[in-house]
């Protein structure tokens, strides 16, 4: 493989260094600082991580700017925010804060100035969460209804694509449900099997769903049919109106 090649977290950083000269000369004064994130922030990437940054600027540029390339096998991607733009696209209880809630950031350039808002913890997060309980269960339904026809029509090659994302938009919702946002792609099953709701048949689903064994339709349907009533029962307790 040319365009996916391993490296260790000490050449990340040796790449995030370099590309310092490349974000100043695009940003020139307007730029304060450079943090990464994702894996590498957390020291838990590995041979095909991507390196991702935020490059933190007084003011937005006019013109949206961004790197996404790939150099040497690796994908570097640099985004542009302030402050708080970061905070309000990742930190604060958005649409992407089951997947970004838990960000952390490494700083490259003006640790000063990132150590300010590394902690940063939102307000209201129970009502905010179910505020997007509200406009994400939609999603979930319209999946779950696709699965079941899926299931009716005995479709094994559709089925595993529409089960799988069935299965992701079940685990938003219990992120929201439960407060809490998952670390990273890679741990939103095991993370979930702790929350402290979570519908019946959630774990026996998600077996099904790692394993890949489907087993009987009628078997199947019922399970699906039983954890998507039980999640409205769970709302429903919570006095959440849809």
């Amino acid at each position: 493989m040319k365009e996916i090649k391993p490296h260790t977290h000490r050449e990340r950083l040796e790449a995030a260094r370099r590309l310092i000269s490349i974000i100043r000369k695009k940003l020139g004064s307007n730029l304060i600082a450079v943090a990464a994130c994702g894996s590498f922030a957390r020291n838990k990437d590995i041979e095909y991580s991507d390196l991702e940054l935020v490059a933190f600027v007084k003011k937005l540029p006019q013109t949206p700017w961004e790197i996404r390339k790939i150099v040497d096998g690796l994908l570097i991607v640099v985004v542009v925010e302030t402050k708080d733009s970061y905070i309000r696209k990742y930190l604060e209880v958005s649409d992407v804060w089951y997947a970004s809630g838990s960000e952390r950031l490494s700083p490259v350039l003006n640790k000063k100035f990132v150590q300010k808002f590394m902690n940063f913890k939102p307000e209201k997060v129970k009502e905010k969460c179910i505020k997007q309980v509200k406009s994400r269960f939609y999603q979930y339904q319209e999946i779950t209804a696709k699965t079941l026809n899926a299931i009716l029509e005995k479709n094994r090659e559709g089925f595993p694509i529409i089960f799988h994302q069935m299965i992701k938009e079940l685990l938003i919702i219990l992120s929201y449900l439960n407060q809490t946002p998952y670390t990273t792609l890679g741990s939103y099953v095991s993370e979930a099997r702790k929350f402290a709701l979570k519908p019946d048949g959630f774990d026996q689903l998600v077996e099904i769903s790692s394993d890949g064994r489907f087993g009987h339709w009628q078997a199947l349907k019922q399970l699906v049919e039983n954890v998507f009533s039980d999640m409205e029962q769970m709302i429903v307790k919570r006095q959440i109106k849809m």
